[in-house]
């Protein structure tokens, strides 16, 4: 991340109440994972050669 994307950011996410941050449900690796295994799956299924 660029400084000015994360100055861009910074304000809005230091504005957010701690009640409204919430723990994700499942570990960040498996969220990637799933992500990628839809994206492998679209690709095979729409751009095939």
């Amino acid at each position: 991340m660029s400084k000015e994307n994360f100055e861009t950011l910074q304000e809005p996410i230091t504005a957010l109440r701690p009640e409204d941050v919430k723990i994700p449900n499942m570990p960040v690796h498996v969220s990637v994972q799933e992500a990628e295994d839809l994206y492998r799956g679209y690709i095979s299924k729409y751009h095939q050669n």
